[in-house]
């Protein structure tokens, strides 16, 4: 199972020596929890309160986030009314300013 400790360590501004220091743990520790030894969901509880963040984004790639996806559904969304947007206040041609179909350069048979 993977951990994504070194992603929250960096976003929280944190570092694995501060989490062992903390949990009265050695860096190596933490180090092997980060890259994936088993380890109980008690442990991962205190990591993830000593970093501030809820114990499922330990477990939980950067893609599967619910956060992340929320927002790119949301970034999404906007996407589309933006685009819904400037097609409805481009500007249509008026009979007057459209232009007329343009002619085959071919003779007809009376020239």
């Amino acid at each position: 199972m993977e951990i994504y400790l070194y992603r929250l360590i960096e976003e929280q501004g944190t570092s694995i020596s501060a989490i062992a220091r903390e949990m009265g743990v050695s860096i190596q520790y933490i180090s092997n929890v980060a890259r994936g030894q088993r380890v109980s969901i008690k442990i991962l509880e205190r990591i993830a309160d000593i970093i501030g963040v809820p114990t499922w984004r330990l477990l939980c790639p950067p893609e599967d986030d619910p956060i992340t996806q929320a927002r790119q559904h949301q970034a999404r969304l906007l996407q589309e009314q933006e685009r819904k947007r400037t097609a409805t206040d481009a500007p249509t041609a008026s009979p007057t300013t459209a232009k007329a179909p343009r002619r085959n350069n071919y003779p007809t048979p009376s020239e």
